[in-house]
């Protein structure tokens, strides 16, 4: 595995991980509407994926439109 700075998608991957060992461990505890987040998750393009864990992972001020730029394509949204 490549070390943190070395993968700039570290975070995405972390995520993945966790909804990973979530459905494998826990999926008897998950509710209808979180087996279809987990699902529907999975179908999404990498950089669907990245902005939604750059959004979820913001708070405060950093969660600002003004500061929610993709530093990968340097795209506003």
């Amino acid at each position: 595995m490549k070390s943190t700075f070395e993968n700039p998608y570290y975070y995405l991957n972390n995520f993945d991980r966790v909804l990973t060992w979530i459905q494998e461990r826990s999926s008897d505890l998950l509710n209808q509407s979180e087996i279809d987040f987990i699902e529907s998750f999975s179908t999404l393009s990498t950089e669907s994926k990245v902005i939604f864990v750059q959004m979820i992972m913001r708070k405060g001020i950093s969660f600002l439109r003004v500061n929610c730029t993709m530093r990968r394509s340097a795209t506003r949204i």
